[in-house]
């Protein structure tokens, strides 16, 4: 699969120069002050490798779907207590790298490249610094402070697959927007489970903002994502990811 080992060639770099080697991630990691809702989250191992997904996208006005193609994700445990998450898709040509505090889940460093358009932010608990580059044009840096610690956007799936898996389970989140560069309030609800479907249980979550409804399909034993499917609010657009052998 040539497109998705180029987008593999494109992240691996990224991982070791721009999270390990360059993204000076500190020893004493912020902690954030909803302790008392992550105290119930197990991080799942992390799986040391890209694995590979496939994305099908469909107008409202439309009856077929379309195949958008490779997409990969992978998580890697690193030095001083951090996991990296990366993930993409060649469709729309952007990768995200991430490190966060696995205790905790507070991010500290994340990388977003969306092609033309990179952005950088380093999280200081309540504080977030933001740089963004785009094409040629000089970079642009701000600093802004929330009321309360935040969590990332791009933390969402990892955090869907450490929730507790218990129907009508529900947490409000305030998750940083990297893109917008604001802080929205989020849901995350475990709607439905178990469910067994050939060897597999599986639950169904639900996320939901201002933007999107969006609902995935995690393994009870793994705690892995089958599958996750999302609809715009605005347009009625539904967006599905799944295992590239689907």
């Amino acid at each position: 699969m040539k497109v998705m080992t180029r987008a593999v060639c494109r992240a691996i770099p990224l991982l070791l120069a721009g999270c390990i080697g360059g993204a000076n991630i500190p020893h004493s990691l912020p902690s954030t002050a909803a302790s008392e809702k992550v105290g119930r989250w197990r991080l799942p191992p992390a799986s040391g490798r890209f694995d590979s997904v496939r994305y099908l996208t469909q107008r409202k006005t439309d009856s077929s779907r379309v195949d958008q193609g490779p997409g990969f994700v992978g998580t890697w445990d690193v030095a001083n207590g951090v996991r990296v998450t990366v993930m993409g898709a060649d469709a729309w040509k952007w990768i995200d790298s991430l490190a966060f505090a696995r205790e905790t889940f507070a991010p500290t460093w994340e990388r977003l490249d969306l092609g033309t358009r990179k952005i950088l932010l380093e999280y200081r608990g309540r504080v977030v610094r933001r740089t963004v580059q785009a094409g040629d044009s000089a970079a642009v840096a701000s600093e802004t402070e929330f009321p309360e610690p935040v969590l990332a956007f791009n933390q969402v799936e990892m955090i869907v697959r450490s929730v507790p898996l218990q129907v009508g389970y529900t947490v409000v989140l305030p998750l940083y927007s990297e893109i917008e560069g604001a802080v929205e309030s989020d849901t995350i609800t475990v709607e439905s489970g178990p469910r067994k479907v050939d060897s597999r249980i599986l639950w169904r979550v639900r996320f939901a903002d201002p933007v999107i409804v969006a609902y995935y399909t995690v393994d009870g034993i793994s705690h892995s994502v089958v599958s996750y499917e999302s609809t715009s609010r605005a347009t009625g657009a539904r967006m599905w990811r799944l295992p590239w052998s689907m």
